[in-house]
């Protein structure tokens, strides 16, 4: 039950990467409190949930800046990095 959860909440993850999420967000929407959602996560992947939205973000940049010709401006605020 616990790997099925974990696997909806990295869905909405996905869905929603280009979003500013947190995990708590995440946790509501699997419907987890958030201690247990962040024990939970942690123990089956081997990473927070804010880890893995972060690790996520800058592998799904790194593609597009590998692949298109946008800015890296354009690309640094399409995943939530505005610094």
């Amino acid at each position: 039950m616990s790997i099925q959860l974990i696997q909806q909440a990295i869905c909405y993850i996905e869905k929603h990467i280009c979003e500013n999420i947190s995990y708590i967000e995440v946790a509501k929407s699997v419907r987890m409190s958030n201690y247990n959602f962040h024990r939970t996560f942690s123990f089956i992947t081997g990473m927070t949930a804010n880890e893995y939205i972060r690790k996520r973000r800058l592998t799904l940049a790194a593609r597009e800046l590998q692949t298109t010709n946008i800015s890296v401006i354009d690309v640094a605020y399409k995943y939530g990095y505005e610094s």
